[in-house]
């Protein structure tokens, strides 16, 4: 705070002892002796920090600490008692001493030499005392002890005393007096604490506003002398890398009061504005002197920015600015070791990151002391992780950190809260009627003590009264459920091709991206990457998809994927931004993602998916729009490329090209060169391709073939590059030409598409006749159409041999809720309609069958990055049997294979995989499959739909149960 002479760090080992609630007058705490005193340092906690109780078992039971340090006191819950013993150096004895605590988690009380000084509430705000007044100062050795109470002791133990304080926020069982953010029992002196000195009058605090090339000062005087004269306040902004002075005020005043304010400030300051790009600081210093005497110094450090919404979007400096986020370190264990600091801002900077979401746990002053110097944009979030807490303690709480932050020129918006549903009367005193209200005023304590920034409500919005300055969506589309497409539907707002929305929550995206369309859309949460420090995956129910079940030794494919779904939804993301939908920023959800060892200083190193963030989020960037990449052989490949430029340091480029090139096994197959005379500063510019390639393929199965893309301005120098692999299918495997195929089909859906494709089709309307033909095709939602004598007469054929394939059945189009299929002997079934949402990978058990044949699980994954299978599943059991079944495949709800050992699973489907998506059952000497996986809308135009049906087909045929 003042010059380094005057102050003393007491970061270090401490005296530590745990105790109770109830020893506020046990003389032998408030004292400092008789006690059994152990080791502790500060700032740590004693209990460390349980990141989130839903990681797994390793995490939740050992904690995840501070280079893996064990909290010796990690068990303890309620209160610890603080010791601190000390001598005032010799040159101090005449001066003001005085403590400061950065933040003590959660409730601080301190006793000097027995006295008690004061007492503070809050886990994040800063705090300090003068404690001249109790220090012997004699050569005496001075005791410093403190109380501290941990968040638990801030959650009411039961109704009554919930009640008795007049609160009711029953946010998914947590209810707190505090803001306790998301490490919700930490306890201790989890900030540095520093003594200073100063005179008897001295500089007590500043609030300071910046903006382009202007600032305002109000500096604050405290008088301790019982005379005063005339005395100089002297300011100066310098500039931290020239030493050049760019501001000198001075005021000659008299100091009547014991406090007194005083304001500098001017509106034409010839500085550099402070950019991620260049992040040019500045020294505000003020001094105070009497005549000869100086009475020291204060400074923060500040930059020149603006930071504001103006149509629709984040404008910095006045210019439009989108943010490239980044997730923070997982919890506050970490916060004030410097080394990981900068280690953890290089990276972000290799990476092209530009905003840091501090998601739950504002950020230590260290942190935001380095995102001002390494340029990184804070998304400061507030601690209200899925609670609201008294709403008095938590407007004093935020006010106080707005006011100790507000000068970093890193800050660039406030958010209250983390998915904070709405619940009626969520808090019940002074009027807090609802969760909107409730937000709104905090929103406006927020605004009291700064008004430069936006300020939001609630990251994961849900709903939009709470929604503030910004819109904050949450979705994990590609990796809780459905396709990562879903993402650009949503934000395009379209329907899918067959007109259902492309997910089950389109409509909440669509009102969230209408409503309000004035305002700013950002993602804060999307995907997730949760691996331990060797690759795999354990969070619950993450460790139920597939890339979990389908190990490699080194776990490559469990980091390939992470990487793959990021790179995949950010490329969406930087496409997709528009005047329309007013998208600005995004920030994956990757506490976990960027680094193995995520909390060791000496260990912590990048993961795969964090490396393709250097690529994709490039200032200036070329993307590839392709979700159809696996074509027939003499089909040509249409995609999009995509120029996004963000480069806030160029206007406009002029004259640059982009290079596209085809290679087949290293052999360039195709290259064309595409002129571009211009492109505006925040601008995506679109190129449509069609790409037609001459490949000799009389006796071609299939090819791997690498698309890249390349940009490069007039001097050949690159800009940016992408590449994307594709896959052209030639002749066809299992498709037999003549085949009589047999189909119930009375929607008439199937017979021009199976026509077309050269089988002879043969309609049957008289099941009496099943005998005779041995198989049997149920067109996509002909189940309904089945009367009880087809049924039996089924059931009949079935049994002596007859095969049956039962392609999708779609609930939404039959206008059902369930459908029951109880004619299959011993496995009672329930099709189920679950929603529209787009799923987004269909697991292959086995793909030695040959239903898969030329194929490979990859083309499931991303069949033509589209929906792979309708919403509906199959469900084992009756309304009886609620417990839910557990196949080989951890699925939820599916067959439980190991009990009916007439049923196979041939493939694992629907978010968490937890429904079968392709199902045989044996029934006699036939067999029924049921096919859920959507092949028949694509049928003969995607290679990947068509060579499945066809197998499955032939399966069905020539594979007759003896």
């Amino acid at each position: 705070m003042l010059a380094e002479y005057q102050q003393i760090c007491l970061d270090g080992t401490w005296d530590f002892t745990p105790g109770h609630l109830f020893c506020d007058e046990d003389p032998n705490y408030i004292n400092g002796n008789k006690i059994d005193w152990h080791d502790i340092e500060v700032p740590y906690c004693w209990n460390g920090s349980k990141w989130m109780t839903v990681l797994g078992e390793y995490y939740t039971k050992n904690g995840y600490y501070k280079d893996h340090e064990i909290p010796p006191f990690r068990d303890h819950q309620g209160v610890g008692w603080y010791k601190k013993e000390l001598t005032i150096q010799e040159n101090w004895l005449k001066k003001r001493i005085h403590i400061h605590f950065a933040g003590v988690s959660a409730k601080a009380q301190i006793w000097v030499n027995g006295q008690e000084v004061g007492q503070h509430l809050g886990a994040y705000s800063s705090f300090h005392w003068d404690i001249t007044d109790y220090l012997y100062r004699n050569g005496e050795v001075e005791t410093i002890v403190v109380k501290v109470w941990d968040k638990s002791c801030f959650y009411p133990s039961d109704d009554a005393s919930f009640n008795k304080h007049k609160i009711n926020t029953k946010v998914l069982g947590r209810r707190t007096l505090i803001p306790v953010g998301e490490t919700r029992n930490n306890g201790g002196i989890d900030q540095p604490v520093h003594l200073f000195a100063t005179d008897a009058t001295y500089i007590k605090d500043m609030d300071l506003k910046t903006e382009e090339n202007s600032f305002s000062a109000t500096v604050h005087v405290r008088r301790k002398e019982l005379f005063g004269s005339c005395y100089t306040l002297k300011a100066r902004v310098i500039d931290i890398k020239t030493s050049v002075v760019v501001y000198e005020g001075i005021k000659e005043t008299q100091i009547p009061h014991e406090e007194m304010s005083f304001l500098f400030s001017s509106q034409d300051l010839d500085v550099k504005q402070w950019w991620p790009h260049a992040p040019h600081l500045y020294r505000f210093e003020v001094s105070i002197m009497k005549e000869d005497c100086d009475y020291g110094s204060y400074s923060k450090i500040i930059g020149f920015k603006t930071f504001k919404i103006k149509n629709g979007k984040f404008n910095l400096n006045g210019h439009p600015y989108f943010l490239r986020g980044a997730g923070s370190p997982p919890h506050t264990m970490i916060l004030h070791d410097q080394a990981y600091i900068d280690k953890f801002m290089n990276y972000c900077q290799k990476f092209n990151i530009n905003c840091i979401r501090f998601h739950t746990e504002p950020p230590s002053q260290r942190w935001l002391d380095a995102c001002d110097q390494y340029g990184m944009l804070v998304i400061y979030e507030m601690p209200l992780m899925q609670q609201a807490p008294d709403p008095i303690n938590t407007r004093n709480e935020f006010k106080a950190m707005v006011k100790q932050v507000k000068h970093h020129p890193s800050l660039a918006i406030y958010c209250l809260s983390n998915e904070l549903d709405h619940f009626q009367n969520i808090v019940d005193p002074i009027g807090y009627k609802e969760h909107h209200i409730y937000l709104n005023d905090l929103a406006e304590a927020v605004r009291e003590i700064d008004d430069t920034l936006p300020v939001y409500n609630n990251a994961g919005l849900k709903d939009l009264r709470t929604c503030g300055d910004i819109k904050d969506i949450h979705s994990y589309s590609g990796w809780y459920g459905q396709a990562i497409i879903a993402y650009e539907k949503n934000i395009r707002q379209i329907p899918d091709e067959d007109g259902y929305p492309s997910s089950m929550y389109f409509g909440s995206w669509k009102n969230r991206i209408e409503t309000d369309n004035h305002k700013p859309l950002i993602l804060t949460e999307f995907i997730g990457a949760y691996t331990d420090n060797e690759g795999r995956f354990y969070q619950v129910p993450a460790s139920w998809r597939f890339i979990g079940k389908d190990p490699d030794e080194n776990n490559e494919r469990a980091l390939w994927y992470q990487a793959h779904l990021i790179e995949e939804s950010v490329e969406i993301f930087r496409r997709e931004r528009n005047d329309s939908n007013n998208f600005s920023g995004f920030a994956p959800f990757a506490l976990f993602n960027w680094f193995f060892n995520p909390l060791s200083t000496e260990n912590i190193r990048p993961k795969p998916a964090a490396e393709v963030l250097e690529k994709i989020l490039e200032p200036l960037h070329v993307s590839i729009r392709c979700h159809h990449k696996r074509i027939f052989f003499g089909k040509p490949l249409n995609a999009e490329i995509h120029l996004i430029h963000d480069d806030v340091r160029y206007k406009l480029l002029k004259d640059s090209k982009v290079i596209c090139r085809v290679f087949n096994h290293d052999q360039k197959v195709y290259e064309e060169n595409i002129q571009i005379q211009q492109i505006d500063y925040y601008s995506n510019k679109v190129i449509p391709l069609s790409i037609q390639l001459d490949l000799s393929a009389d006796e071609l199965e299939e090819a791997n073939l690498h698309l890249e893309v390349d940009w490069v301005n007039d001097q050949s120098t690159l800009l940016s590059t992408n590449q994307m692999d594709f896959k052209i299918f030639g002749k066809q495997k299992g498709l037999d030409v003549g085949k009589e195929l047999y189909i119930f089909d009375p929607q008439d859906k199937l017979d021009t598409i199976f026509k077309n494709q050269g089988y002879q089709v043969k309609l049957v309307e008289d099941f009496g006749r099943l005998n005779e033909i041995h198989h049997l095709v149920i067109g996509c939602n002909a189940l309904k159409q089945m009367n009880s004598s087809q049924i039996g007469q089924l059931q009949c054929a079935i049994r002596k041999g007859t095969n049956l394939l039962v392609l999708e059945q779609n609930l939404f189009e039959m206008e059902l809720t369930e459908l029951e299929i109880d004619w299959v002997d011993g496995t009672p079934l329930k099709l189920v309609k679950e929603g529209r949402g787009i799923d987004d990978y269909v697991y292959v058990n086995d793909a030695t069958s040959p239903i898969f044949d030329g194929l490979a699980k990859e083309d499931f994954r991303e069949w033509n990055g589209d929906t792979i299978i309708i919403s509906s599943y199959l469900q084992q059991g009756d309304d009886s049997r609620k417990v839910p079944a557990k196949t080989k495949l951890g699925s939820r709800f599916g067959f439980n294979v190991d009990k009916y050992k007439h049923v196979k699973s041939h493939v694992a489907c629907s978010n968490f995989l937890r429904n079968d998506g392709l199902i045989e059952l044996s029934m006699g000497k036939g067999k029924v499959l049921f096919s859920q996986l959507e092949a028949c809308r694509r049928y003969g135009e995607d290679p990947v739909a068509t060579l499945f049906l066809n197998n499955l087909l032939k399966y069905l045929i020539e594979n007759n149960q003896s």
